[in-house]
């Protein structure tokens, strides 16, 4: 490992169950991380052939035709389907 950047955000938490980011927010974290790590590394950009990131769990953001981001992302935290979840339980066998 040559260079390492961490980058923190707050979550938008409006009740108990429901957990989000402005999903720009994540691009501009990405963006920030990045030059961090060129600045850090001293590495002309154009010789990097690798690049590991390491992020949480699995989120969700929905985008437009042009990749515009329509609401903030649904981090993996988020509980709102617990209702939902029970359904599937009931009618599927994850055994």
């Amino acid at each position: 490992m040559v260079a390492i950047s961490s980058q923190e955000y707050a979550l938008i938490t409006p009740t108990s169950l429901e957990v989000e980011v402005g999903a720009i927010i994540f691009w501009n974290a990405f963006k920030k991380g990045t030059a961090e790590v060129l600045s850090e590394s001293k590495i002309d950009k154009d010789l990097i052939k690798a690049l590991g990131i390491s992020a949480h769990g699995e989120t969700l953001i929905f985008l437009d035709k042009n990749g515009i981001p329509l609401r903030n992302a649904i981090v993996w935290l988020d509980n709102r389907t617990q209702r939902e979840a029970e359904i599937l339980t009931k009618e599927f066998d994850f055994s």
